[in-house]
């Protein structure tokens, strides 16, 4: 299935919700794999192209296969990874 650049998230929302070509990419992927239908399962494509791309895989998961957990020191940060660091970095206060 060939998606155009706003059928998941509308154009002006890519920026701010961190929406990139991987997403884009692995939401079509989704759509074909699943048989989902869009605007029905917009959202559940949408759910699913951000959880499979923050897990790292590259394509979504065959039938019965399980994806990777996520690590607690490979989770996106909403801050970013500067944030991230500069956060873990700080001594603790007792």
């Amino acid at each position: 299935m060939h998606l155009e650049s706003g059928d998941i998230i509308p154009e002006a929302l890519h920026r701010r919700l961190g929406w990139d070509i991987r997403h884009h990419f692995m939401a079509e992927k989704i759509i074909d794999r699943y048989g989902l239908k869009l605007p029905r399962d917009r959202e559940l494509v949408r759910q699913l192209a951000v959880f499979f791309v923050l897990s790292g895989l590259k394509r979504p998961p065959l039938e019965g296969e399980q994806p990777k957990p996520l690590s607690r020191l490979h989770q996106a940060s909403p801050y970013g990874s500067r944030q991230r660091d500069a956060l873990s970095s700080r001594p603790r206060v007792t």
